[in-house]
């Protein structure tokens, strides 16, 4: 077996491989997916800009026929805190998606990525790159295994439950409405106090310094709701005196036709973006206010989503459970061999 750095002689022969991967991950996908109509299309598209963008990276195995059979791809991202990404993930990382990283069959898997991994980490560490990301499909059970063999744990999660399915509210609990101009003073706080407690209390790799402006300017277009349904727009649970205590974010996201997002999760699908409760407000069911009231808003729509999805952290102690209890399943999951948060470990360990 020889393990090399993806070249045009093998690119073709790496795309079908790709391409045949795809087609199995989609057997896994859940309802509301569509088939790939070109998975060659989609693997090529991934794969094209590994042979010259110097933030990539990829690494092939190959047999001795000179057959290829597994294949590791990614990317490096530096981000800085005028990034958007920058408010939930970590500021230098190495990701690679479910449509660059597969192998023949599991024998393969088991024999191939070990050494690839071996390969992508010496390029990371040269770029001083100390993080690498993976997705895995959570249908796919053998994959998630095999990389938690490898020293991956899992860290984002990417869920989905069934729009209509029942929502046991509380009796009581905070009022909440539409987001207006008037409450952005009040909905920063919220974010920034979100994103402080990933970089303090979780292994996600959030940073603590992020830019007041850069949140400002997100949280900014979050109070249009006259825009369209794929404009994100905010929410908020209010106290007596009617301010903000929470904030959630809801819009439909529809993944472009023949993409392997469309292929392998629902094309269509109400999304739930940051969510943010502040400390004394919690367990006055100002969360499970806010969802009901993003979901309600969905389900209002001309055309509702049959599904409803958003991320968390998988190691964060206050929203994996509340999210998990919702009805939210995993569905696809952002595996790190970055250490988890030694905290955040202590305090599920004294959490009764």
């Amino acid at each position: 077996m020889r393990y090399l750095p993806l070249s045009p002689g093998h690119l073709e022969a790496t795309i079908d491989l790709a391409a045949t991967a795809l087609r199995l991950r989609a057997s896994l996908a859940g309802p509301g997916s569509s088939p790939p109509r070109d998975p060659a299309g989609i693997a090529r598209a991934a794969l094209d800009p590994h042979l010259t963008d110097g933030d990539r990276f990829a690494y092939i195995a190959l047999d001795d026929g000179g057959t290829v059979t597994a294949l590791l791809a990614g990317a490096i991202a530096r981000l800085s805190p005028r990034d958007e990404a920058y408010t939930y993930m970590a500021p230098r990382h190495a990701h690679v998606p479910l449509s660059t990283w597969c192998a023949h069959d599991p024998r393969s898997a088991v024999e191939s990525l070990p050494p690839l991994l071996a390969a992508a980490r010496e390029h990371l560490d040269a770029a001083s790159i100390g993080r690498l990301n993976i997705q895995v499909l959570d249908g796919d059970w053998w994959s998630a295994g095999l990389w938690r063999s490898l020293g991956f744990r899992p860290d984002t999660v990417f869920a989905l439950r069934p729009l209509d399915a029942p929502i046991h509210a509380p009796a009581t609990g905070p009022r909440v409405r539409a987001a207006t101009a008037s409450d952005l003073g009040a909905v920063v706080p919220l974010c920034l106090e979100e994103h402080a407690f990933h970089a303090a209390n979780t292994g996600s790799g959030v940073a603590p310094d992020q830019d007041r402006r850069t949140v400002e300017r997100i949280a900014g277009n979050w109070l249009d709701h006259g825009a369209g349904e794929d404009r994100e727009r905010a929410f908020v649970a209010v106290d007596e005196w009617d301010h903000p205590v929470g904030v959630t974010t809801a819009q439909v996201l529809t993944a472009p036709a023949g993409s392997s997002s469309a292929a392998l999760l629902p094309a269509r699908y109400a999304y739930l973006g940051l969510t943010s409760v502040t400390a004394s407000a919690r367990g006055t069911g100002a969360g499970t206010a806010l969802m009901a009231h993003a979901l309600e808003w969905a389900r209002h729509l001309p055309d509702p989503p049959d599904a409803v999805g958003l991320h968390y952290v998988a190691d964060n102690a206050l929203s994996a459970p509340f999210w998990q209890r919702r009805g939210f399943a995993p569905a696809l999951t952002l595996f790190t061999d970055a250490p988890t948060n030694l905290r955040s470990t202590t305090e599920r360990k004294n959490s009764p």
